[in-house]
């Protein structure tokens, strides 16, 4: 199982684009389309938003604990005033071995 967190929503926008265009658009978007993907090659997927609504932080961490999650994607844009570069992965210090080794082959 892959939960799927759609970051923000509702009225946590969060981060603004110079276009105007708030994180919490372009985060459903990938979402959506990872929830797409996944779903096409075979894995259970769960998003934990689907539309513009505030989700609370407990209420993602339920579903992922709820639905007994393998997999825990967080979809965020960062923003930064400079030319930032590259992503940013995070993974709970108890992760088993295998995500683990995961994580690290697709930073690499």
């Amino acid at each position: 199982m892959v939960v799927i967190d759609t970051g923000h929503g509702g009225k946590d926008p969060g981060a603004k684009a110079v276009d105007g265009t708030y994180e919490k658009n372009y985060n459903i978007d990938v979402a959506r389309r990872l929830d797409r993907k996944l779903k096409e090659i075979g894995f259970n997927t769960i998003m934990t938003r689907e539309e513009d609504l505030y989700t609370t932080l407990q209420e993602r961490a339920d579903a992922a604990n709820w639905n007994y999650a393998d997999f825990f994607v967080s979809i965020h844009f960062n923003a930064y005033m400079n030319k930032a570069k590259g992503i940013e992965t995070l993974y709970y210090p108890n992760t088993p071995t295998e995500a683990y080794s995961i994580n690290n082959k697709d930073i690499a």
